[in-house]
């Protein structure tokens, strides 16, 4: 019976410890996810300046929707520059966002933080937009498993276009 009793136990224990690293490999692999795109974003800004939209250039930039209910998803968009020069925001109503690829991300995870729903980027000195305007910080991107709020990972972007993550 003190057998069956142990063997149970951690039975129990190694489930317990196989859905947390399921769920912490779910956190990994979509903060990957993410952070590739914005440095895609980037990338193509700064490949794209004089080539696109005349000498103007053109702002590339990332995309999160987040319904309260339902999965979050990311898309990599581009869109013009204004005549002073910021990147235009996002409005799929306006004609001017083209929207390059889209990813849904993993229904587990939940992106919270201090960001604005679309950030983008634009050359040649690399300037970062959120909604259209330039932030005065960095922009941190929080992301969590939905049922296990205790553990998170964070996205940063600073002021002049570095991407950097980790914890919090």
């Amino acid at each position: 019976m003190v057998v069956v009793g142990i063997t149970m136990l951690f039975t129990a224990m190694a489930i317990g410890y196989t859905r947390t690293s399921e769920d912490r490999l779910a956190l990994f692999s979509e903060q990957a996810k993410i952070q590739g795109l914005l440095n895609r974003a980037k990338t193509l800004a700064l490949q794209g300046f004089g080539r696109t939209e005349g000498a103007e250039g053109a702002c590339y930039g990332a995309r999160f929707d987040m319904p309260v209910t339902g999965r979050h998803s990311i898309q990599l968009f581009r869109v013009g520059l204004e005549s002073n020069g910021k990147c235009q925001a996002y409005d799929l109503d306006s004609g001017d966002v083209l929207i390059i690829e889209q990813q849904t991300l993993d229904p587990r995870i939940l992106l919270g933080g201090d960001f604005e729903n679309d950030i983008s980027f634009r050359a040649p000195d690399l300037v970062v937009f959120a909604e259209g305007e330039e932030p005065d910080d960095p922009i941190d991107i929080l992301m969590k498993v939905r049922d296990k709020l205790d553990f998170e990972m964070k996205i940063t972007i600073s002021t002049g276009g570095g991407i950097t993550s980790g914890l919090p």
